[in-house]
């Protein structure tokens, strides 16, 4: 056994293993943060269709006639997007277009969306403690949060957007427990199609940041206040 197994050990050279101390034998979650539900969601969709090639194929390297035809191209003719928030009064009916230039109209309007959301996110709504509320503060042992025992750090972690009070919490915990700013819209089949058309029209947004996030089902983007350029 050692004999047949060298020659596929053998190639990738010496390894050690060093095993944890008993100080660093644990794993455990720290993004604590990443708990928290996102206020707002936007779904989105792009309708496209096939529209006739009005021009030769021709090859400008060879200058000769291309033997690929290229008979049709797609171009998106519409979209449909939705705001979805964990409160019911900040959702929007769908919002649909169909014309010309469909992909910019969708990255203005994305964009407008953005900037409404960020002006709701600002303001913090006062917290609502009821005395139910209270009696929890006063007798919870463990942090709502990170559920590690509570001591005299103790404070009460409530919704900005909904002034709801959610429980106890370590006062590093209260302050890492807040909302990146980022927005994501979930497309459905972004990676093959849709994020083609974003991507050809992405040019026009000089000062705001989009980064692409592959999800296993749907596709992703999340959008933020940025000085650096479109990133896909």
């Amino acid at each position: 056994m050692l004999k047949e197994h060298e020659p596929q050990c053998g190639k990738h050279g010496p390894q050690k293993f060093k095993m944890s101390s008993e100080d660093h034998d644990i794993m455990y979650f720290k993004d604590i943060q990443k708990q928290l539900k996102v206020p707002f969601v936007i779904y989105a969709d792009f309708e496209s269709i096939l529209v006739p090639c009005e021009h030769e194929n021709f090859n400008e390297k060879s200058k000769k006639k291309s033997s690929i035809a290229k008979t049709h191209e797609h171009q998106a003719s519409g979209f449909c997007y939705i705001v979805v928030s964990e409160v019911e009064d900040y959702n929007t009916p769908p919002v649909g277009y169909r014309g010309e230039n469909a992909v910019d109209k969708f990255l203005d309007r994305l964009l407008a969306e953005e900037k409404r959301i960020n002006r709701i996110l600002k303001h913090a709504v006062p917290m609502n403690v009821s005395e139910a509320n209270e009696q929890n503060f006063q007798n919870v042992t463990y942090c709502h949060i990170c559920k590690q025992e509570l001591g005299t750090d103790r404070v009460r972690d409530h919704c900005h957007l909904t002034g709801n009070y959610r429980g106890a919490a370590h006062n590093h915990c209260n302050l890492n427990y807040k909302f990146t700013s980022r927005i994501p819209v979930v497309f459905h089949n972004l990676k093959n199609y849709d994020g083609h058309l974003l991507v050809r029209a992405s040019g026009k947004i000089k000062d705001e940041a989009i980064n692409v996030i592959q999800n296993i089902s749907p596709f992703q983007l999340e959008i933020s206040p940025s000085s650096t350029p479109i990133n896909f």
